[in-house]
């Protein structure tokens, strides 16, 4: 008889377990982060094959991570927009290993240029080849270019404070890996003006209001002076 309660016990639990690693909530818990890509062409002639983890993307695919994200030689971009941890944009002829979650981007940039925003309370850790890039303040939003296309990292903080090999590099900065000094950005034209003070300003009243889905019409804008910086 004890046997045969044993035996109803048993099964009873194991079926207890079923339906609460079945619930939504318990399966919503344990799925991967997830992000979204959106594919910007400059005409009809642009190299259009993106590759998420060596596949071909699709414009507003969702991407899990980590991810292999990899933009074509010429004129295709992207961004990928990574929910309450901020967004990434991927100049031409770009590839990273990407990796994130709520709080946290993370990743080695293997070639090519991003522009990295990241809303408060967010960690970034990006490494090249010669160089690891993080930010000084979580506490702030921060949006940083970070630029390997020619075999030398280098870093350009439009808004927050980030650091390049222990080097620390203020908004309206740039450092290259290699060089002695930071170096303060000229602002000669409008489309740099609007790159380095109004964009981030936008970027620091969406992280104020919780705003996770930012205008369409600040990706344009992150696709300005993503290349190298001389």
């Amino acid at each position: 008889m004890k046997k045969l309660h044993w035996k109803y016990g048993t099964l009873v639990f194991g079926l207890l377990n079923i339906i609460l690693l079945s619930s939504p909530m318990i399966l919503l818990s344990r799925q991967k982060p997830m992000g979204a890509i959106n594919i910007f062409r400059e005409n009809a002639y642009s190299e259009r094959t993106v590759k998420v983890n060596g596949d071909t993307a699709i414009n507003e695919q969702t991407i899990t991570s980590p991810s292999v994200i990899e933009t074509p030689c010429r004129g295709t971009e992207l961004t990928v927009t990574l929910g309450k941890a901020g967004r990434i944009h991927f100049g031409s002829d770009t590839k990273m290993n990407l990796a994130f979650d709520e709080n946290k981007i993370s990743g080695v940039l293997l070639r090519g240029s991003i522009r990295v925003s990241v809303r408060p309370s967010t960690t970034l850790n990006v490494q090249t080849k010669d160089g690891f890039i993080t930010v000084f303040d979580q506490n702030q939003a921060n949006d940083v270019v970070i630029d390997f296309a020619g075999g030398t990292t280098q870093a350009r903080t439009l808004s927050g404070l980030a650091i390049l090999n222990g080097t620390s590099i203020a908004s309206g900065q740039y450092f290259i890996v290699g060089e002695q000094d930071v170096k303060s950005v000229e602002l000669t034209n409008k489309s740099t003006l609007f790159t380095y003070f109004i964009v981030p300003i936008g970027l620091v009243i969406s992280s104020i209001l919780g705003d996770t889905n930012t205008s369409d019409s600040n990706l344009d804008s992150m696709q300005i002076n993503v290349g190298p910086m001389r």
